[in-house]
C-alpha cells in the first residue's frame, strides 16, 4: 500500500491487530489516528503525525515532530474530514 502525504490513517499496535480475515477494532484504546506526512528511507514505513485523543479533532499530540510508524501497523483511514488534515498541514508548515 502506497501512501501519500496527508493520507489519513490509524496505526494499529501489533497486541491490537486483528487476525487474519478479520477486521480491525478501530475503539481500540491503544489505536492512533493522524496522517502521513512523508515515507521513510528505505520503505521501511512512513512518518505520520497523530492526533491527541485527549482535545478537540484537529489538535496534534506533538506539533514539532512526526513519528517513524512501520507499514505493519498503519490501515488507512480517515477519522477526520480531509479539509481538517489540510488545514492542519499548513498551520504548522509540514
Amino acid at each position: 500500500m502506497a501512501l501519500k502525504k496527508g493520507d489519513q490513517i490509524a496505526y494499529v499496535p501489533n497486541h491490537a491487530l486483528p487476525l487474519p480475515g478479520e477486521k480491525p477494532d478501530f475503539t481500540h484504546p491503544d489505536i492512533e489516528f493522524g496522517f502521513v506526512v512523508r515515507p521513510q528511507p528505505y520503505g521501511e514505513g512512513y512518518f505520520c503525525r497523530y492526533w491527541n485523543k485527549h482535545l478537540p479533532p484537529g489538535e496534534l499530540r506533538t506539533t514539532a515532530n512526526s513519528e517513524a510508524t512501520s507499514s505493519d501497523n498503519i490501515i488507512k483511514y480517515d477519522s477526520v474530514s480531509q479539509k481538517l488534515v489540510q488545514q492542519t498541514i499548513e498551520k504548522y508548515k509540514i
